[in-house]
């Protein structure tokens, strides 16, 4: 995380996963509760943080905003047309 509260350079599903479980561990939260918040069921929290199986872009819309943070997609310095070269961040507190 920067000290502008931004993570970047999220390239990976596996690095959103360890993304999202890290801010849920530092505001304190259980999956249960930030389920609860994002208004998604526990299993789906649990699966995006261990991989298990891609969530859908809104549950993660909804998840990443339940823990304060905005989610934002910007291109890579030399794309081409594909989604891959995107790069994610979340901006938050």
């Amino acid at each position: 995380m920067d000290h502008h509260g931004r993570i970047k350079g999220i390239t990976t599903w596996e690095q959103m996963a360890e993304a999202v479980r890290e801010l849920r561990r530092a505001a304190g939260l259980t999956q249960q509760q930030l389920a609860d918040r994002a208004g998604v069921s526990r299993p789906c929290v649990s699966d995006l943080e261990r991989s298990a199986r891609q969530t859908g872009l809104g549950s993660l819309l909804r998840i990443v905003a339940a823990l304060g943070y905005e989610f934002d997609l910007h291109p890579r310095a030399e794309r081409t047309d594909s989604l891959a070269d995107y790069v994610a961040s979340f901006t938050g507190p």
